[in-house]
């Protein structure tokens, strides 16, 4: 072999060198681009939520925004003992249950499992026992 294929790698060498330094950048540039990107979504969607949050607030009344951490517990003390007492008397009964006759489909007797005859979809069964 002669050794010039050597120097041609020498001489080739600091171009690949610049490429993949430029391909490094690039690289760099893209991520950084990206890294931005979902930053400022998620900025856009943290501002969101808040707005939201603020316009549900201001919906409420001043009684409720008034009220401490005290007082919720203590309501919601109340309200269990209350469920619990009403839940004991007034016992809803389940309702009652309508009995639905349904016809026995027909098969046919060679089923080679192909929907080929007409009215042997599902949908078209399951339509006509609705009907009953």
């Amino acid at each position: 072999m002669p050794r010039t294929k050597y120097q041609k790698k020498l001489k080739n060498l600091p171009v690949e060198i610049d490429e993949c330094q430029s391909l490094i950048r690039d690289f760099q540039k893209q991520g950084k681009a990206r890294i931005q990107k979902f930053e400022d979504d998620s900025k856009m969607e943290i501002k969101a939520l808040d707005s939201y949050i603020k316009m549900i607030i201001s919906s409420m009344p001043v009684e409720f925004l008034e009220l401490t951490l005290n007082d919720i517990l203590n309501m919601e003390t109340c309200d269990k003992e209350n469920s619990d007492s009403t839940n004991m008397n007034n016992e809803v009964l389940p309702a009652a249950t309508v009995s639905i006759t349904t016809h026995k489909l027909r098969k046919t007797g060679s089923d080679d499992g192909y929907d080929t005859e007409p009215g042997t979809s599902k949908t078209r069964i399951i339509r006509s026992m609705a009907l009953f």
